[in-house]
């Protein structure tokens, strides 16, 4: 296997700042990845330079990934900051744009000691996330709201990742 970059984009006082990457479905040489920074990192490996930097989050960012559908053009970010952010790519400024946050309302309460993992159902309409605070939530990715929260027990445990089975009928969270 021939390294092709080892960039580190993020800035940060940690030994490790690089919390979590995912590669684009179509074009393995674009990464995004997360950082104890606070910020998103969307990268060219093939040009060597930053696409764009997704600045939003107040804490560290615990999980990023690209839709598995490329033409739908959207990346998302969850957040030790409670939060869960959709990114739409902006064709006419050839970057990533906010669309959406989950996580701001009263509602939406489930994140509270920050979001650890997060998945797209194989059908690509939804997700799940994963917390901290030991629940798990499946939301709509196109109206960025959650729809379902999960709590297990008076005092549930933290959980670090949830994931789709490829199928979409199961899930697990860890």
């Amino acid at each position: 296997m021939d390294v092709i970059s080892n960039i580190s984009p993020h800035l940060s006082r940690e030994p490790n700042g690089v919390t979590c990457v995912d590669l684009h479905p179509s074009a393995p040489l674009m990464t995004v990845s997360g950082g104890m920074d606070t910020n998103g990192i969307v990268y060219d490996h093939q040009a060597r330079k930053e696409f764009c930097t997704l600045r939003g989050h107040s804490r560290q960012i615990n999980a990023a990934k690209f839709h598995p559908d490329p033409s739908r053009q959207v990346l998302l970010t969850a957040g030790a900051d409670n939060l869960v952010k959709i990114w739409t790519m902006r064709s006419a400024e050839s970057k990533y744009v906010e669309s959406a946050t989950i996580g701001r309302s009263h509602e939406e309460v489930a994140f509270r000691g920050g979001v650890t993992g997060l998945s797209i159902h194989p059908l690509g309409d939804y997700m799940a996330f994963s917390s901290a605070a030991g629940s798990w939530s499946f939301a709509d990715l196109s109206h960025g709201c959650v729809l379902e929260t999960v709590r297990l027990g008076m005092k549930p445990s933290a959980y670090t990742s949830i994931c789709f089975h490829p199928d979409g009928h199961l899930s697990g969270a860890r």
